[in-house]
């Protein structure tokens, strides 16, 4: 397990850039097959895909960065806490930009807004617990790490 966690760290970046654009590509290939093609559909992937996977890559890094820093203290409490936390504001980061450019060229505002607001929701309990889970099992793996 500890390679995995010692990965996860090495590649902060990368995996808060994907938790971002795996959905948006999968909702795009789903709108793709299901829908009548818009040209701002295109406009929309781009956008989510750009801002998104940026906003998900250093929302991920600073709540890492800031938990690595926790884990010093060598308090389990605190480290879960801070995953959690950590997990929140990474999840809802990653998970309001796509939404966000649903009320781009909308015909439907208010269904736009439901979607922004589930989305942000779910994007804010699953950081949460993923969060808190990463941050139990980095304190018991990487907790070595953070001494040298």
């Amino acid at each position: 397990m500890k390679p995995v966690c010692q990965a996860y760290v090495k590649n902060i970046r990368l995996i808060g850039a994907l938790m971002s654009i795996i959905p948006t590509v999968a909702t795009s290939i789903y709108i793709l097959f299901n829908c009548r093609f818009r040209p701002v559909y295109l406009l929309r992937l781009l956008l989510s895909l750009g801002f998104g996977g940026l906003a998900g890559a250093m929302s991920n890094e600073m709540a890492v960065k800031a938990w690595l820093k926790l884990i010093k203290e060598k308090n389990l409490e605190k480290a879960v806490k801070q995953g959690a936390v950590g997990g929140l504001l990474a999840g809802i980061t990653t998970a309001i930009v796509p939404p966000l450019t649903g009320f781009i060229s909308s015909s439907n505002p208010d269904k736009a807004n439901k979607i922004l607001v589930s989305s942000v929701f779910s994007g804010a309990v699953i950081g949460t617990l993923f969060g808190s889970f990463l941050g139990y099992m980095g304190f018991k793996y990487m907790l070595d790490d953070s001494e040298e």
